[in-house]
């Protein structure tokens, strides 16, 4: 994670939860970005997770952003040590994208939508449907949200297949 000035700039595995005029970015690829706002208080974050769970009970040691899983208990946590409930935010989801041209062999990876499903449960665990989704489909995302006004802004750039792929 790299913050300069009010933006905050999450990589793989990032989280960020705060208050105030920050801008939390991410850029996505098969990875999965949830963002959760408090339009009361004016607070929220991101979590940038890059696979489902690292396949054990989670709580067996220090929790990890890369994974879907803990990155929603992370998130929990920050939400209460806030003093707020998961139910009085609003949340989206963003990402889980093949990176690879849409009829191309490569495009039938099970990354993106096993990161889709985990996503999902993560918001469900929490007592959450995302009012937003922007998922799926091939190429990169660039996800900004906004903290002061809980807007987010996609840009998507869809990857064009290539002539004579299979």
């Amino acid at each position: 994670m790299r913050r300069r000035g009010r933006d905050v700039h999450l990589g793989p595995g990032d989280l960020w939860f705060g208050a105030g005029g920050h801008r939390v970015h991410t850029l996505l690829g098969s990875c999965v970005a949830i963002t959760v706002w408090h339009p009361g208080r004016r607070l929220g974050g991101m979590c940038h997770f890059v696979v489902p769970s690292r396949g054990g009970p989670v709580g067996g040691g220090p929790l990890n952003g890369w994974y879907g899983d803990e990155a929603a208990c992370i998130l929990r946590t920050r939400m209460h040590e806030a003093g707020t409930e998961p139910g009085q935010y609003a949340a989206e989801i963003f990402g889980a994208g093949s990176q690879f041209a849409m009829d191309s062999l490569a495009s039938r990876s099970e990354v993106p939508q096993r990161n889709y499903e985990a996503g999902l449960g993560a918001l469900r665990w929490l007592g959450l449907v995302p009012r937003v989704e922007h998922t799926g489909g091939s190429g990169p995302r660039q996800v900004t949200l906004d903290l002061a006004s809980g807007e987010v802004v996609v840009r998507h750039t869809p990857l064009l297949a290539q002539a004579g792929s299979r």
